[in-house]
């Protein structure tokens, strides 16, 4: 049997492999107030609309898309965020 030689490692091979979250969609995290169209994951570069709504003084927390599974921040509701009957 022939012995095959390379000068390709396999540590140079393991750098090239991509990782198994590569390619993955991921839902936006953030929403353009002036387009709505525009959304960001707030993965990678942020887009130029995020970063002039930044130097116009909004906060990234204002532009945050926010979850149906949130809790609500109402600060009248109880600590899971219902209000009861007799309104506490």
């Amino acid at each position: 049997m022939r012995r095959v030689t390379s000068s390709v490692s396999l540590e140079s091979l393991r750098r090239h492999i991509p990782s198994r979250l590569a390619g993955l969609k991921v839902p936006p995290k953030y929403r353009d107030p002036a387009n709505p169209t525009n959304v960001w994951s707030g993965r990678g570069r942020s887009p130029r609309w995020f970063a002039e709504a930044l130097r116009a003084g909004l906060a990234a927390e204002a532009m945050l898309i926010r979850d149906a599974h949130e809790e609500p921040s109402d600060p009248e509701g109880g600590p899971d965020g219902v209000v009861g009957p007799d309104g506490r």
